[in-house]
């Protein structure tokens, strides 16, 4: 905080950090030569997100609680209007990197096998996180990855709930995707972030 005569009360970091995998579209394995003129092993990833870079919550079919180990995903931020977004304070090393030249395409394959880099992020606006159970109701889409407006608390049920009916949801964000069904409802496993306003409840 800074006062009217430019006197600083204080230095606060603002945010929670938190480990997420990074998703910067394909990932290419070749060859490549050293400056002293050796073979070297190259990587190159499409999209390549830096230090500082701003970044979005991003949902695919593969991006489970089980598949990520628990991490959320974010891209480099691209989308427009009310976005959920953060940024990226440090970048680690992926677990794997392919092991044959070749470029990567498919994003169920870079998160099976590990190729996904992993970095430090602050995502604005979540005062803490907590591993929670959704269910997604029978026939009710999908709770997606970065889902805040679909998801509520049911008293009924116990447990948080995603449905496309839902459309005032706010203060849970789901950070991690659960497939719905047709036939059937469908709980899973995410991590969730909570924002401190009042959340949505269900009778």
């Amino acid at each position: 905080m800074v006062s009217t005569n430019m006197l600083v009360a204080g230095d606060i970091q603002g945010g929670i950090p938190i480990t997420c995998l990074l998703y910067e579209g394909n990932i290419t394995r070749a060859q490549g030569e050293t400056r002293t003129g050796l073979d070297s092993v190259v990587v190159t990833r499409a999209a390549p997100i830096q230090v500082v870079d701003m970044v979005e919550i991003m949902d695919d079919a593969a991006f489970t609680y089980a598949a990520t180990e628990g991490l959320p995903v974010v891209k480099k931020l691209a989308s427009t209007g009310s976005v959920r977004i953060g940024k990226v304070i440090a970048i680690d090393r992926a677990k794997n990197i392919p092991a044959t030249n070749e470029t990567v395409t498919t994003i169920l394959t870079m998160v099976n096998n590990g190729y996904l880099r992993r970095a430090t992020v602050i995502i604005y606006g979540i005062q803490s996180y907590e591993v929670q159970t959704v269910k997604v109701l029978q026939n009710k889409g999908n709770c997606a990855a970065g889902a805040e407006a679909k998801i509520a608390y049911n008293l009924s049920e116990g447990t948080f709930v995603c449905s496309s009916d839902i459309n005032t949801g706010k203060g849970a964000i789901a950070l991690h995707r659960v497939t719905g069904s047709s036939s059937d409802a469908v709980s899973g496993t995410v991590l969730m972030g909570f924002t401190g306003e009042p959340i949505q409840v269900q009778a």
